[in-house]
């Protein structure tokens, strides 16, 4: 969807909500707001952005993925790149079997101009020296060649039995912020990424027994007479993952013109719990888009993973999660329903609003952590969400700044101040300046930064500036401002 239709979706096309009577009147005069501001912006944002067009075939007897990925870069930057830089943050789970992962065999012009390329970062960075800098505003189209060695499952990458996951397996353009490339490698504590927006086209053959689900929109199915081929567009995103299985069946259902595809395990989950998981991923999506923003994509899908035993790891892509197979078993739903519903919000914080989740990881497991309270409130009442939400409060006297990069945390201390400390945090930041300032905040946090990388400074500016009373004492308590 190219970003005029996201504008027209996301102001013309309100969907009613179970939960807006609660948040009327504030929904009503921010919304009219946003829907100004997204309009401004559009036509900028419909340009530029890096295309990934990848095309591969999954070998399920030797587990390997090979495939090829042309890129399309346009610099937008005010300076010439001599250099450029991908992070291929799939091989730093090289250290649990430094045989398997992703290797660059080729990388070559699409004008036939002289390429060269290294590998550097333990296999984590790929450098590509172009024949002549890229100037501003100009386009490089290039193609990488890539043979994936799939290790056994780590958390959320490789297979297990017949689950495969891939996360972070394609190489992908490195940021260039206001520091020059991010060159930060991928952080097995936490998750350490930082991305642009981009588009990606997905192109994957399997055996025709397996499922492919992939974040975005499946454009194509060919089914051949022992393969079949997915095709998957996914535009205005952060990255592109996929979770494939032969043990998949498709639960369809819908929030307004939102489509939600969840894939479970057959002859695993009871109706019960499918039907209850639906419901809540529409009950999360709806209250987001009414205290948030709009969620501004055509689809929505949830994966269900079978890993190894005693390792249980949701995680979040662009258009789709993965929750483990643990979560819909009949004695663990109540506990994992907070998972699943913070693992939506990160649609919204990591995936709408960007920020790089090395140096600043609390703007998206911090604010995701606190959305789950929001969700809990409308839907279970306050009394369940209140006590959710002061967990954090024994960490407030520790002196530990919540926005310290990841790899600073000592021992396991990165979730309880990421997470839980940074969740009490806007939880007194709420109660300081009052429901209507903080969620009109919010909203102008969303439409300020929709699209486009968030940072400290600027999360702290918004809220300084809806805000009727002082809350310097509160944001010295919990971030150190450089």
């Amino acid at each position: 969807m190219n970003q005029g239709d996201m504008v027209s979706k996301a102001c013309y096309k309100r969907r009613k909500s179970a939960f807006i009577i609660g948040f009327l009147g504030i929904a009503i005069s921010i919304w009219l707001t946003g829907c100004q501001a997204k309009e401004k912006r559009s036509d900028s944002l419909n340009e530029g952005r890096t295309l990934y067009e990848i095309e591969g075939t999954l070998d399920t007897k030797e587990h390997i993925l090979n495939f090829s990925e042309t890129i399309t870069y346009q610099n937008k930057k005010e300076v010439a790149l001599s250099e450029l830089y991908l992070h291929i943050y799939g091989n730093a789970y090289q250290i649990y079997d430094s045989t398997k992962g992703i290797q660059v065999l080729a990388v070559n012009s699409i004008s036939k101009d002289t390429l060269n390329f290294e590998v550097l970062e333990h296999n984590q960075l790929l450098k590509i020296i172009p024949e002549k800098p890229l100037e501003p505003g100009k386009t490089i189209q290039f193609e990488i060649s890539c043979k994936f060695l799939i290790p056994d499952l780590v958390e959320r990458f490789g297979y297990y039995q017949t689950q495969y996951c891939f996360s972070f397996f394609n190489p992908q353009m490195a940021v260039y912020d206001d520091n020059g490339w991010d060159f930060s490698p991928m952080s097995l504590v936490g998750d350490g990424r930082y991305h642009d927006m981009s588009d990606f086209l997905m192109k994957i053959t399997v055996p025709k027994d397996y499922v492919v689900a992939c974040g975005g929109v499946e454009r194509k199915k060919d089914v051949k007479e022992e393969t079949v081929t997915y095709t998957f567009e996914n535009n205005n995103a952060r990255d592109i993952c996929m979770a494939i299985s032969d043990q998949y069946e498709i639960v369809e259902d819908e929030l307004g013109d939102i489509k939600i595809y969840a894939y479970f395990e057959k002859n695993v989950v009871s109706q019960e719990r499918k039907d209850s998981s639906m419901q809540q991923i529409k009950d999360s999506l709806d209250c987001y888009e009414t205290v948030f923003g709009d969620y501004p994509y055509d689809t929505f899908r949830m994966a269900m993973i079978t890993q190894k035993p005693n390792i249980n790891v949701a995680m979040e892509y662009s258009g789709l999660i993965y929750m483990p197979r643990e979560a819909f078993l009949e004695n663990q739903f109540v506990f994992y329903e907070q998972i699943l519903s913070h693992e939506i919000a990160h649609q919204w914080f990591y995936g709408i609003i960007g920020n790089n989740e090395t140096t600043e990881a609390w703007l998206d497991e911090g604010l995701s952590t606190f959305a789950v309270g929001v969700y809990l409130e409308k839907v279970k009442g306050k009394s369940l969400a209140e006590t959710y939400s002061i967990q954090g409060k024994y960490l407030k006297s520790d002196k530990v700044p919540i926005n310290k990069e990841i790899t600073e945390y000592k021992d396991n201390s990165y979730f309880m101040e990421c997470y839980y400390k940074a969740q009490y945090f806007l939880y007194e930041l709420r109660e300081r300046m009052g429901e209507e300032s903080f969620f009109r905040a919010m909203r102008e946090y969303y439409d300020t930064y929709a699209f486009k990388q968030a940072n400290t400074e600027g999360f702290i500016k918004i809220m300084k500036h809806n805000s009727a009373v002082s809350i310097d004492d509160l944001v010295s308590n919990y971030i150190a401002l450089h």
